[in-house]
């Protein structure tokens, strides 16, 4: 006589957390808007001596980001 025995499948894996250390560091350090809006950034920032590091580092991504869109006009 043949046997079918049925187990019950694994549990899947709980999702990795966001980043909480790096959502922490970028809410105690800055608070950034940026609005691209026809070409040009509107940006508003409230941020500490780290945070103002932070945004040094966004704006030269944003340069970039402006950069190709005028190449693309």
């Amino acid at each position: 006589m043949n046997e079918v025995h049925l187990a019950k499948p694994a549990a899947a894996p709980p999702p990795p957390p966001i980043a909480p250390a790096v959502n922490a560091a970028v809410n105690q350090n800055a608070d950034v808007s940026v609005l691209l809006k026809d070409g040009r950034l509107e940006i508003t920032a409230t941020v500490d001596a780290d945070g103002l590091k932070m945004l040094k580092q966004m704006l030269e991504k944003y340069e970039g980001i402006l950069e190709i869109l005028k190449s693309k006009q």
